[in-house]
């Protein structure tokens, strides 16, 4: 029966599965829109994860848009579906065996019930555009319209490619609201995968 989320990733899953594929350790996802903390977050758990691996989309998206010369808003606006259904069967594949942390906006979705825990980090628009401004060199009205733009792009493209409404947070096991300090940021995803600290 299959585990994932995403309905054409089925198929794939089940012949993963049927090659000898097997889930050997824990798997995390964590998702969340860009500012939100969610890379933020991935290197927290990973610190307090020994021998957990990333598996992060965004790392293979920037590189694509790079080697078409393109910044990746552009190559975000103008790839064909095939990308991401590509990166969803690397994700997938890579996260299987266990032992790792899962980095997407659909990591959650892609993993399913494979995963162990579905952490969501969210953000209000204004301090993710803040943190986007910094981070960017932009003006804060200026990144508040880019993540605006994006957040609705990306929400649309995920419609139409998957059917499925990625602002849904009943896929996760665990909502985390990041407006606070690091070492709230800290305690929140502490708990969140306490199981597999052994506290």
């Amino acid at each position: 029966m299959a585990k994932t989320y995403l309905d054409f990733l089925k198929k794939y899953e089940d012949s993963l599965t049927k090659g000898g594929m097997t889930k050997n350790g824990p798997i995390i996802t964590v998702s969340g829109v860009s500012g939100s903390g969610k890379s933020e977050s991935v290197g927290i758990i990973l610190d307090m994860l020994n021998g957990f691996r990333r598996v992060y989309a965004g790392g293979v998206f920037r590189r694509l848009a790079e080697e078409k010369g393109l910044s990746v808003e552009e190559f975000s606006n103008t790839r064909p579906e095939d990308v991401d259904y590509e990166l969803d069967r690397w994700m997938l594949k890579e996260s299987i065996p266990g032992n790792v942390v899962l980095d997407a906006r659909l990591a959650a979705w892609v993993a399913g019930d494979w995963a162990d825990v579905r952490i969501l980090v969210r953000c209000p628009l204004d301090i993710r555009a803040k943190r986007v401004a910094s981070r960017e060199g932009l003006s804060e009205p200026d990144a508040r319209n880019r993540l605006e733009r994006r957040d609705s792009q990306d929400n649309k493209r995920y419609r139409d490619l998957y059917g499925v409404d990625v602002e849904d947070e009943k896929v996760y096991t665990h909502v985390i609201d990041n407006d606070g300090t690091i070492q709230e940021l800290r305690e929140e995803l502490s708990d969140a995968i306490s199981s597999f600290r052994g506290s």
